[in-house]
């Protein structure tokens, strides 16, 4: 009788502990694409780091194709993650859109850098007069890239609450 009883408890045991492995999978895909990303932000040799050290030396083509590389990097997670199989997985749908939505408002922030780029050349190349008229145009393309900043952090906020309630929903 024991012994039945410890067979019937292990078996609940293992059924309870054990977790999908289609849903660990997502997940840890949806972690690598995070870390891919962090690269690209951050990372050195990255194009970010590209990017700024272009702009420190004023060779603004060369921060232009860092932010080329930039979007194509984001491209690639954006596809990657469109591709990733979410049937049957409990909350997969709703991480998978959150992550999209993530993503392509980090990418739209990034790429909207080429217009403050383009702003600073065109600082470099006027006389003084015109000086002045690109400024004021810097300060509203830096006071749209804000709001666009608070927009990527709400993303954000609903990419941890979905991963919350992936995590929750599949035992993770």
């Amino acid at each position: 009788m024991k012994r039945h009883i410890f067979i019937i408890i292990f078996l609940m045991v293992s059924l309870v502990s054990c977790k999908s492995k289609k849903a660990t999978e997502f997940r840890e895909a949806i972690a690598q694409k995070e870390r891919t990303a962090f690269q690209i932000l951050v990372g050195k040799g990255g194009p970010e780091e590209e990017k700024l050290i272009c702009l420190v030396n004023n060779d603004f083509s060369g921060a232009l194709r860092a932010v080329d590389k930039q979007e194509q990097a984001f491209d690639s997670i954006i596809r990657e993650i469109i591709a990733l199989p979410a049937e049957g997985i409990s909350e997969g749908a709703a991480l998978k859109t959150a992550a999209i939505n993530y993503y392509m408002s980090v990418k739209d922030l990034q790429v909207f850098d080429r217009r403050i780029i383009a702003t600073q050349q065109a600082m470099h190349q006027t006389n003084a007069d015109s000086i002045e008229n690109a400024q004021d145009k810097l300060l509203l393309l830096q006071k749209e890239k804000l709001t666009m900043s608070g927009v990527r952090n709400e993303k954000r906020t609903a990419l941890q609450e979905a991963i919350g309630r992936f995590n929750k929903a599949n035992d993770l």
